[in-house]
C-alpha cells in the first residue's frame, strides 16, 4: 500500500486566505500550552464565511451544503491509525460488548464508536473556533473531485 499523494503547492500567481488553502486558520496553530500540558484553545472567532467563488464553482457556505452531504447515508472511509491503537479499540469493543454488568451504553460496533468520537470532536472544533457553525467546504469538495488510484 502507497501513501497518498502531496497535495499540490498553491501557485504564487493566486495566493490563497487559509480558508480557500484548507490551511487551519491562524488561531488554529498558535493555541498556547498549558501548566498541565494541554494546549489551550484560542479565543473563538467570528464564523468562517466562504470566499467568493470563481466561475463555474459552486458558492456553497458550508461542508453540508454539497447536495452529497444526506443526513444518514454512510461513506467508506480509511485512515490509518497505530497498529497499537486499532488493537486496543478493537479488544476494548469486543470484550466490553460481553460484559453484562457494565452499566453504561456502549456504541454497537466499532464503526458506530468513530461516528460518536468524529461527531463530539467536529462539534468541539466548530463551538471553539467558527461560532458554533459548519466550517465552509474544503477546495477539494468544491472541485467536487476524490482522488483514486488508477
Amino acid at each position: 500500500m502507497t501513501a497518498p499523494d502531496p497535495e499540490p503547492e498553491p501557485s504564487a500567481a493566486s495566493p490563497e486566505t487559509p480558508e480557500a488553502s484548507g490551511e487551519p486558520h491562524e488561531d488554529l496553530a498558535s493555541s498556547k500550552d498549558t501548566p498541565s500540558g494541554r494546549q489551550q484553545p484560542p479565543a473563538p472567532r467570528a464564523a468562517a464565511v466562504a470566499q467568493p467563488r470563481a466561475a463555474g464553482r459552486p458558492n456553497w457556505k458550508t461542508a453540508l451544503d454539497d447536495p452529497t452531504a444526506i443526513e444518514g447515508k454512510m461513506e467508506y472511509v480509511s485512515y490509518y491509525l497505530p497498529r497499537t491503537l486499532k488493537l486496543r479499540f478493537s479488544a476494548a469493543m469486543y470484550w466490553t460488548a460481553r460484559d453484562r454488568h457494565i452499566d453504561r451504553e456502549l456504541p454497537e460496533n466499532m464503526s458506530k464508536a468513530i461516528a460518536g468520537f468524529i461527531e463530539t470532536f467536529v462539534s468541539e472544533l466548530e463551538r471553539d473556533y467558527n461560532s458554533g457553525e459548519v466550517f465552509p467546504p474544503t477546495p477539494e469538495q468544491l472541485k467536487g473531485t476524490r482522488r483514486r488510484k488508477s
